[in-house]
């Protein structure tokens, strides 16, 4: 019964994301990775962190380019979203 949940959950989740801005994506998605990266660092994990780091190096490396200073004030929209759901 929770994994139906949590598949209908992503489900839903899945088809919000696609009719977003991709740069609003990429916006939460960093802003995302640097909440996993700081949760690590608050539960001294290092095993984690070094998992989240990677994650986040890859990230840059594949989307980084595209985050410009306007990427940023949308990272800012995208971490209201955030708080508000």
């Amino acid at each position: 019964l929770k994994a139906s949940r949590l598949l209908h959950s992503a489900g839903r989740l899945a088809s919000r994301l696609s009719s977003t801005p991709h740069l609003l994506q990429q916006s939460m998605t960093l802003a995302f990775l640097e909440n996993q990266l700081a949760s690590a660092l608050t539960l001294q994990s290092s095993q984690e962190y070094r998992y989240w780091l990677l994650i986040y190096a890859r990230f840059l490396v594949n989307e980084g380019t595209e985050l410009s200073d306007t990427g940023y004030k949308h990272r800012h929209e995208a971490e209201q979203i955030q708080r508000s759901h």
